[in-house]
């Protein structure tokens, strides 16, 4: 604020020229350690593994991290089933690239497979029929009997 009101220098023309400026100079100072902590933290969750391989990938890039260490991180990261069927494979991945390949292979899969399994199950749900029970019967009301020759007083008296 003081470059623009002493009119030091050229105060900054647009947004971006000011969050640039701000970058530079209060950026973070330690971008790699924030990297390699944000790795560590880093879990699948819920997330596809194609979002979760993106996220890793921009982190790691910055942490400094390859080979072997990047592998252990991204392997803890995996979501418990698919690390286990990866780790227990007839042939596990040994590079990071293949761990992402394939960890993204076998979760597509298991996704489509469940969302099937999914499908067939709502179309086995069969609806379930009312069946007659005695206590359930509509009994229609009789009509009064009427004396067919009894006179209707009210008929005949007329308006009130």
């Amino acid at each position: 604020m003081e470059m623009i009101k002493n009119e030091e220098d050229e105060a900054p023309a647009s947004m971006e020229e000011l969050f640039d400026s701000l970058r530079n100079n209060f950026g973070d100072a330690d971008e790699e350690s924030t990297a390699v902590g944000n790795l560590r933290l880093i879990e699948q969750g819920s997330k596809s593994t194609e979002e979760h391989v993106q996220e890793v990938k921009r982190i790691a890039r910055d942490s400094g991290y390859k080979g072997r260490a990047l592998i252990e991180e991204f392997k803890r990261s995996l979501s418990g089933r698919i690390r286990k069927a990866l780790m227990e494979a007839e042939s596990p991945p040994t590079t990071i690239k293949s761990w992402y390949k394939r960890s993204m292979k076998l979760d597509r899969q298991w996704r489509q497979a469940k969302a099937k399994e999914d499908y067939y199950q709502r179309g086995q749900a069969k609806p379930q029929l009312r069946t007659h029970t005695p206590n359930n019967t509509f009994v229609r009301p009789q009509p009064q009997r009427q004396d067919p020759n009894a006179m209707d007083f009210n008929a005949t008296a007329g308006p009130s």
